[in-house]
C-alpha cells in the first residue's frame, strides 16, 4: 500500500500537488495514448448513444417515435460519458503521483521487479 509519508510535507495539500505536477511531466505522444486509454469506456458509449439514432434519423426520418426513443436513452448515456470523461485530469495525477512516489521508494520497485515476492 502506498503511504503519503513519503511525500514531501508542505503547510498546504496544494502545493504537494503542485509538486508532483511540477515533477513529474509526460511527453505529448504520452498523454495522447494515456488520454484514449483512459477514455475508451466514454468513446463506447458515446458511440452507443449516437449511432442508433443517427441511423434511423438518416434512413428513417418518418420513424419519430423510434429515433426519439433512441435519442432520450442516448442523452441518459451522455450524462455517463461525461463522468468518465470528467474524470481524466484526476487519473492523469493519480498516475504523476504513482510515478513519483516509484521514483522515492524502493519497497514499490522491489515489489515489482521479484515475482516471489507477491
Amino acid at each position: 500500500m502506498i503511504n503519503n509519508k513519503s511525500l514531501p510535507h508542505n503547510s498546504k495539500k496544494g502545493s504537494q500537488f503542485q509538486l508532483i505536477e511540477e515533477k513529474i511531466q509526460l511527453s505529448p505522444l504520452r498523454k495522447i495514448k494515456l488520454y484514449f486509454s483512459f477514455n475508451r469506456y466514454s468513446f463506447l458509449l458515446l458511440f452507443c448513444a449516437l449511432f442508433p439514432a443517427l441511423v434511423i434519423i438518416l434512413f428513417k426520418p418518418q420513424w419519430w417515435w423510434l429515433w426519439g426513443t433512441f435519442s432520450l436513452i442516448g442523452i441518459w448515456l451522455l450524462r455517463w460519458v461525461w463522468f468518465i470523461h470528467a474524470q481524466t485530469p484526476k487519473k492523469f495525477h493519480i498516475l504523476k503521483k504513482n510515478i513519483y512516489l516509484q521514483n522515492q521508494s524502493t519497497e514499490i520497485g522491489k515489489y515489482c521487479s521479484d515475482p516471489c515476492y507477491r
